[in-house]
């Protein structure tokens, strides 16, 4: 015996829980489907940044000393006011 997802008299323009979420826009016979193009240009930028990003993280090197040397400097300048204060 089969169960009947509608009731005799109703029609089908009310959806129930046997009414499918998807509709068949295409029918059963196009299955086949065209293949999505790749997006060359997006990844050519994807793949020039990460050869580029190794190269710039490594270029900071030569000046890390000056950089040092100012951070350490106004550190030393900003804790002498923040201390001087006090007294």
């Amino acid at each position: 015996m089969t169960a009947h997802l509608t009731s005799p008299g109703m029609d089908n323009s009310h959806p129930d829980e046997g009414t499918p979420l998807l509709n068949d826009c295409h029918g059963a016979q196009d299955t086949k489907k065209s293949p999505t193009p790749l997006p060359r240009f997006q990844l050519a930028i994807v793949l020039l940044l990460q050869i580029c990003e190794p190269i710039t993280s490594q270029s900071i090197y030569p000046y890390i000393n000056q950089v040092r040397e100012k951070f350490t400097t106004r550190f030393k300048f900003l804790f002498l006011i923040a201390f001087s204060a006090d007294k």
